[in-house]
């Protein structure tokens, strides 16, 4: 059975006021985007957590551990 799986790759923070500005086609920073840490999601069960690498120009997960998976 196949199951989606979400990368979560970045969290920022933003104000009350920035939240209810954003507009569609903006951009933000978010830092350290390479080598930065990651979460597999499945819906909102966390499955593993891991690192975004660039390797050979492809953005990559290193799998640094693994949640048992609730069923």
């Amino acid at each position: 059975m196949d199951i989606d799986i979400d990368i979560v790759i970045a969290n920022c923070k933003l104000s009350l006021n920035e939240l209810n500005n954003l507009q569609s086609g903006e951009i933000k920073n978010i830092e350290n985007f390479s080598q930065s840490s990651v979460q597999l999601k499945s819906g909102n069960q966390l499955v593993a957590e891991g690192t975004l690498l660039n390797l050979d120009g492809e953005f990559v997960v290193a799998i640094d551990g693994v949640n048992e998976i609730e069923q």
